[in-house]
């Protein structure tokens, strides 16, 4: 099933909500396949490739953790009628230092029945724009 911009639109917008108040694992037992696909963009250490939703929720805890990530903000969705992207910006404060950081993530992913089948992360934002040809 191909979504339209504005249901790709409000998915990706509902899942971050429920991210935002209950956590990965709430987010994708509603809104990842159980079978999802993800991969890390490969500049991010110790990346790859995370299959089924136990281990992609596992691998974004893990990032949660280690950069003291509290909250994803969507900037942007874009809906090519086979994939979608969307640019987030993530707030958080790193542990220990309590330092604030925040930066700004792509990605690019293909929904079906309402979930997402796969998404690939991009380091820099604009790299998912450009992937499904639509440059900041």
């Amino acid at each position: 099933m191909v979504m339209s911009q504005e249901s790709a639109e409000q998915l990706i917008r509902r899942m971050y909500e429920r991210w935002n108040a209950e956590g990965v694992s709430a987010a994708a037992d509603d809104f990842f396949d159980v079978d999802v696909e993800y991969e890390d963009d490969s500049v991010w250490p110790g990346g790859g490739a995370h299959v089924g939703r136990p281990a992609v929720v596992a691998r974004f805890e893990e990032v949660i953790s280690t950069l003291g990530l509290r909250e994803a903000v969507v900037e942007r969705v874009v809906d090519t009628g086979e994939d979608a992207a969307w640019v987030i910006r993530a707030n958080g404060r790193s542990p220990g230092a309590d330092v604030p950081s925040e930066h700004r993530w792509g990605y690019v992913g293909r929904i079906a029945n309402g979930r997402l089948t796969r998404f690939r992360a991009y380091y820099r934002a604009e790299d998912a724009l450009d992937a499904v040809g639509q440059a900041e």
